[in-house]
């Protein structure tokens, strides 16, 4: 766990997650729509054919219930029951995840210019003082994706992204509804908390090797990457229900053309949509 630093002074909690809420469009239409819409901005150019998106609903076995709480780590809880998230030494993990998976696509990349980046405008930016990027605004700039993130019971999302270069790079984040003391300092945590892998106090480490992106596969169900097949996999942890018939409505009702056109292909649950049976 990395924590946002502590501060004196600033006692805020959250916005953005009540602010994301638009008139006449259920979550289950916003959640499909962003996600879509993601996927085709981050459309690897020399890639053809279609960006998929794949999407499964996935129940931690029991013999895998170890390592999800290395994840969703007693860590993490604490910090959840000092938000008043969860009531303190009483929460009953679910052991469930929702996987998405985004094909075709060049990742969540970095770039020295923070403004450029990919990497950081997701993990790191909430909101734009420009207007929303589309105009119907279902997804204002940078805030679509508290709408995906709405699918976890506690607003906690696991990244990993495989780029150009041989890089696999993983983080989480967990929005937590208020802020909350922190007893080893006195000051005040911030909302935001980033999970990474064990780092030494000198530097943050992102990236991944071989045999832990194998133990993420593993835990969470996900398809192995070949050297070429670029792209990210969220999982959302502790994820709530989703209406399968109803996320099968709203992908036909918002994606249709492009799926017809061969721009987008959706994989939900093992039914297939894409160009061969949309008509």
């Amino acid at each position: 766990i990395n924590e946002t630093p502590s501060t004196e002074i600033t006692e805020k909690s959250p916005i953005e997650k009540n602010n994301f809420r638009v008139e006449g469009h259920t979550p289950t239409e916003i959640f499909i729509r962003e996600l879509g819409q993601n996927a085709l901005d981050a459309k690897l150019k020399t890639k053809e054919g279609p960006v998929e998106i794949v999407i499964n609903e996935i129940e931690i076995d029991n013999e895998k219930k170890g390592l999800y709480q290395k994840v969703f780590s007693s860590r993490l809880k604490n910090l959840l029951e000092d938000s008043g998230d969860i009531e303190k030494g009483k929460y009953k993990p679910k052991f469930k995840a929702l996987v998405i998976s985004d094909y075709g696509t060049r990742g969540l990349e970095s770039n020295v210019n923070r403004r450029e980046s990919d990497w950081y405008k997701y993990w790191h930016v909430v909101g734009s003082q420009n207007f929303a990027s589309k105009q119907n605004q279902l997804g204002s700039a940078n805030q679509g994706k508290i709408a995906i993130w709405g699918f976890s019971s506690l607003s906690t999302v696991l990244g990993i992204t495989k780029l150009r270069g041989g890089i696999t790079r993983a983080q989480g984040k967990c929005i937590m509804s208020n802020f909350s003391d922190n007893p080893s300092n006195g000051k005040v945590r911030d909302c935001h908390t980033f999970f990474r892998k064990n780092q030494n106090e000198e530097s943050i480490s992102y990236d991944l090797d071989s045999n832990e992106i194998n133990q993420f596969n593993y835990l969470f169900d996900i398809k192995p990457r070949t050297e070429f097949d670029y792209g990210t996999d969220f999982i959302l942890i502790e994820s709530e229900d989703i209406n399968e018939n109803l996320l099968l409505i709203q992908t036909i009702r918002n994606w249709a053309i492009p799926i017809a056109e061969d721009k987008i292909k959706f994989n939900i649950f093992n039914k297939i949509l894409d160009k061969n049976n949309i008509y």
